[in-house]
């Protein structure tokens, strides 16, 4: 929590507090971060809109951005969906959440929105490395554009299984986004 309390990048969501609480037996820990009026990325998706090819290259860059600022402070995400990519009033994005799990003990167990922007490492519990976030971004990125993320399945176990040695779908109408998208995958 001190790491991600340390971590001062324009598009990364600032934590300004952070405690800890006993519910039911099990203690929570809870974040303050600023105030990110904007929305996120998931917003948009449910209200049905989409971004053409050159929005989800701004959105990427400022994802990429903070990224690298995590990465090179050893932080990995682990866990960036839609949802914690979030647009201030400013309408400068911020990655949020930053401290995601390190391994997950049962896959199967997984929330079915995380399952759905995870790695193949990730799939066969293997070591997590930057390259986890940067697959998830690309994933994220493909949703904004075509609405649809890949090799999401009807179960957890399904949408892991079926990313582990599949190249990442990319088609021609997502422009020069689409090389880099590839690559990502």
């Amino acid at each position: 929590v001190e790491i991600a309390m340390s971590l001062s990048h324009p598009n990364i969501a600032k934590v300004l507090d952070w405690g800890e609480v006993e519910l039911y037996g099990e203690t929570t820990v809870f974040w303050v971060v600023e105030y990110l009026g904007g929305g996120s990325l998931r917003d948009l998706f449910d209200r049905g809109r989409l971004l053409e090819p050159s929005q989800a290259l701004v959105v990427g860059l400022e994802a990429c951005r903070a990224l690298d600022a995590a990465h090179s402070s050893g932080v990995i995400h682990t866990e960036l969906t839609p949802s914690k990519l979030v647009f201030g009033d400013d309408a400068r994005l911020r990655i949020a959440g930053l401290l995601g799990a390190e391994s997950w003990e049962e896959p199967a167990t997984l929330a079915t929105h995380v399952a759905r922007y995870a790695s193949p490492e990730q799939a066969l519990r293997l070591e997590v490395d930057d390259k986890t976030d940067v697959y998830a971004l690309s994933l994220c990125l493909i949703e904004a554009i075509t609405g649809k993320v890949p090799f999401a399945g009807d179960s957890t176990v399904s949408t892991l299984s079926g990313r582990v040695g599949k190249l990442m779908p990319v088609t021609a109408d997502m422009g020069s986004l689409a090389a880099v998208l590839e690559r990502a995958g």
